[in-house]
Formats: C-alpha cells, structure tokens, sequence
C-alpha cells in the first residue's frame, strides 16, 4: 500500500483512520533507536501529542 502525504498530520490522520496508529508508533519507535536515539512512547499516546514529540526529537537530531 503506496500513500502519498505532505505533512505529518495528514500520515497520522490517516493511521487512525485506518487503524495503523499503533504500527505506525511502533516503527517511529524502531527508527529511533536506529538513529541511536531511543524514544519510548505511551500506548496511550493522542495524535496531537505524537506529532509533537515527533517534531521535537528531530530537532533535537538535526541540532
């Protein structure tokens, strides 16, 4: 399955929508430990609050 999205809201959207939101927790969860940044994320996570801590772990990266 091929999606094509431009933001980071509109993937996770589309992950509840679809009901992938805890996969898709799970490999952003796998990505940092790849980028030896481990990031332990609550199951009981919101949308909101994931696209936050998203965007402040790679700024914390790109610093």
């Amino acid at each position: 399955m091929k999606i094509n999205v431009d933001t980071s809201k509109q993937l996770v959207q589309i992950a509840l929508g679809d009901f992938l939101f805890e996969k898709l927790v799970k490999q952003v969860e796998k990505d940092f430990i790849l980028a030896n940044n481990p990031l332990k994320i609550t199951k009981t996570i919101d949308g909101v609050s994931f696209i936050a801590l998203i965007r402040e772990k790679v700024y914390y990266l790109m610093m």
